[in-house]
């Protein structure tokens, strides 16, 4: 009898808990959509708002340790949450309340008062640990070693030693101005990775990912490995509403990864090939990890010139993985399935689903805000929802959707707030100028050397992170050294913003590839080594940006058909490299070949053009003329 009314106690707080968490996302939503829609406060008000609503929901979703078990009961939370969630407000909200006195006093200047600093301290705190049970302890830890860098540099020897920062004027910088807590991240977080993520969410609701699913399956019908090339475009379509490679993963990855092994393809490629189909998503323009909206901000431009910028390599990317997948399976002989799907017949069914979608690219290209294509882009999948009876956006559908999108957007949003106090800290101490001349004599001013660093840095910082905050981490001292090396200010931005998002399939810590893993049941750390070998071209992609600008489409007409044309059979070069195949097995050399002749095809000189295409020719010419059997090339290949 007691343990009934135990267990009935346990369900009715946790029923509490849900209708609490739900009224608040609600509240969530509301705001932001109504700021989107009849016009934003002002910004350090915006943020404040923004700011107060993720730590409250982080902290009334995701317990003081996270396992399987207690992710399950996370809604039965102790009352610390409770008071934690209540704080966090508070101290966010602050602003708010004393904002007159906060904009007008002198910063540095005026002395805090009591309530900014127990306030200041408690908020930088909760941000920390809401971040660490959101996202892991990596960035919470690397904000906690700047911050302690700003209190104690002075006491280090050498070129890291600073004149100092006291504790009230570290404080006064990371809560009370517009450069930490409340800073550019928070700003973007509130604008257009809220509700960038809100419209993928009542996008898929309205029946998205099915359509992408069924388009993909009905596009790879009848060709060879027809289920991995499936995974490729299903998650590439999908990266029209998702960012999230994690969330590729588990949307598609549970339908192709199955159909690819039962199609003959290993358990560990099949992972493989979803873990780098799906990370395609924070690459593919319109939403690009909401990044591609940071760097228009930092760089001045509009969001269309960043898209623009990185379409092509995006597409390069996807291609890429699409070549080696194909000659995977000429390679093994895998067998082609038929699909019950018709391009057509999808089309005629769900073709309306592609509404939203056009409507977002149009207003981009009218030169709206990504604000305004946001909040319009989502009214028209709340829209199209109505076509069909089966995916109407009931008020509890349109509830599980704000849910689902809330809960995506929170870890985020404070990540990219941890991230904030991080890049402010660094900014106080002057450390951005101290880092980049440290990695110019590291590199020895050699730009390839100097890119090879920045992209390691870029890939350990962003171990178990979402791609913005380890962009903003790696980007605040490493773009000036590229720059200072000759490396125009957004291209070093794209190449940070590259491996920002490729370190998701790459070990140690590679979010989407261990996803993939236990879909498919292979080893974590196999399955990121054969992701990386899948990828290869994408790793390579953001060093031949950096020479090549005609690859962000910066340049003359034709130096632009012309890199289109060599990067292109490059690329073929490249999957011909990695896979050991292209007509049949390539031997060691023509491998070896292939790798150089990629190399040279995508350097911007005519003679290494030249030289690449003869190299491969050589490739070629062994293979149409080679009398080698299918069966000894493949022993000898594998």
């Amino acid at each position: 009898m007691m343990s009934q009314v135990s267990r009935e106690s346990v369900l009715s707080r946790r029923r509490v808990s849900e209708i609490i968490y739900d009224t608040i996302a609600l509240a969530m939503t509301l705001y932001h959509f109504a700021a989107a829609g009849f016009g934003l406060p002002e910004p350090m008000i915006f943020r404040a708002v923004h700011v107060s609503f993720v730590v409250t929901l982080a902290f009334l979703r995701y317990p003081f340790r996270r396992s399987s078990k207690q992710e399950s009961e996370s809604k039965t939370l102790h009352f610390t949450n409770w008071i934690f969630a209540v704080v966090g407000a508070v101290a966010a909200l602050y602003i708010i309340v004393d904002y007159e006195r906060i904009i007008y006093r002198f910063a540095y200047v005026d002395p805090l008062t009591v309530l900014d600093y127990v306030l200041g301290v408690a908020l930088i705190i909760l941000v920390m640990e809401g971040a660490r049970r959101s996202t892991g302890p990596s960035l919470p830890l690397l904000a906690l070693f700047f911050i302690a860098y700003a209190l104690f540099g002075r006491y280090l020897p050498g070129p890291l030693r600073h004149s100092g920062v006291s504790f009230e004027r570290l404080l006064d910088h990371i809560y009370l101005t517009p450069n930490g807590i409340f800073g550019t991240m928070a700003g973007v977080s509130a604008t257009y990775v809220f509700l960038f993520v809100l419209f993928g969410s009542v996008f898929t609701e309205a029946g998205a990912s099915e359509f992408f699913l069924r388009m993909a399956d009905a596009l790879t019908s009848g060709v060879k490995a027809g289920p991995a090339k499936a995974s490729i475009l299903s998650s590439a379509f999908f990266a029209t509403i998702s960012s999230s490679s994690v969330a590729n993963v588990y949307v598609t990855g549970v339908h192709t990864i199955p159909l690819m092994i039962k199609n003959g393809m290993r358990r560990i490629t099949a992972a493989a090939v979803e873990a780098v189909a799906s990370n395609s998503g924070g690459l593919m323009p319109p939403v690009m990890s909401s990044l591609a909206f940071l760097i228009a901000e930092l760089n001045e431009t509009t969001y269309l010139a960043v898209a623009r910028a990185a379409i092509v390599p995006a597409l390069m990317y996807v291609a890429s993985v699409y070549l080696v997948i194909h000659l995977e399976a000429q390679k093994y002989d895998l067998p082609s399935v038929q699909s019950h799907e018709h391009v057509l017949n999808v089309l005629r069914d769900s073709g309306y689903l592609l509404a939203p979608i056009i409507l977002i690219v149009y207003l981009l290209v009218i030169g709206k805000t990504p604000l305004y294509c946001a909040f319009y882009g989502t009214i028209a999948a709340f829209a199209v929802s109505f076509v069909k009876r089966q995916y109407w956006l009931t008020p509890a559908r349109l509830l599980s959707a704000i849910r689902s999108g809330v809960r995506n957007a929170v870890p985020i949003g404070l990540a990219m707030v941890c991230a904030g106090i991080a890049a402010g800290t660094i900014e106080l101490t002057g450390m951005t100028g101290r880092l980049a001349s440290l990695i110019l004599r590291l590199g020895a001013n050699n730009l390839p050397l100097t890119l090879v660093m920045v992209a390691g840095v870029t890939v350990i910082f962003g171990m178990g992170l979402p791609a913005v905050a380890s962009f903003v981490l790696v980007s605040v001292f490493a773009t000036p050294a590229l720059m200072r090396l000759g490396v125009p200010k957004l291209v070093a931005h794209l190449f940070i913003f590259y491996f920002a998002n490729l370190c998701h399939i790459t070990p140690p810590v590679a979010m989407a590839s261990y996803a993939a893993a236990q879909i498919a049941g292979t080893p974590y750390q196999q399955t990121g080594v054969e992701s990386c070998r899948i990828a290869i071209v994408a790793f390579l992609v953001p060093f031949f940006m950096v020479y090549q600008p005609a690859l962000l489409l910066i340049g003359t007409t034709v130096e632009i058909i012309q890199c289109l044309i060599t990067v292109s059979i490059g690329t073929v070069a490249f999957a011909g490299a990695m896979t050991g195949w292209l007509k049949r097995g390539i031997p060691w050399w023509g491998r070896i070949a292939c790798f150089v002749a990629g190399l040279l095809l995508f350097d911007r000189s005519g003679l290494t053009d030249l030289l690449g295409v003869i190299l491969l020719g050589l490739v070629v010419f062994q293979q149409y003329f080679s009398k080698s059997k299918r069966d000894s090339t493949l022993e000898s290949v594998s």
